[in-house]
């Protein structure tokens, strides 16, 4: 499925919008990231890319891949599955 950064659903996080278009568009390059790498790509605060990142697994657009409390990974859901 292709995926649409300009999608209704990216829109309805309001200003956080263009951050999580260019959070995803970093996640086509590397589809698996942690928060910390997240936050360094969008040059923000650790607790700004967490609650992005949130958003984001709130919309299905990406997912938790571990399944712990520490030293999370997340992956772009959509763009991963096209390599099955």
């Amino acid at each position: 499925m292709y995926f649409d950064l300009n999608n209704t659903i990216i829109l309805r996080l309001g200003h956080k919008a263009t951050s999580a278009k260019e959070l995803i568009r970093y996640m086509f390059a590397e589809p698996i990231m942690n928060i910390n790498l997240a936050a360094e790509k969008l040059q923000c605060s650790f607790g700004k890319a967490h609650a992005l990142i949130q958003d984001l697994i709130n919309l299905n657009i990406i997912k938790e891949k571990t399944n712990s409390s520490r030293n999370r990974y997340y992956e772009l859901n959509e763009y991963l599955d096209m390599f099955k």
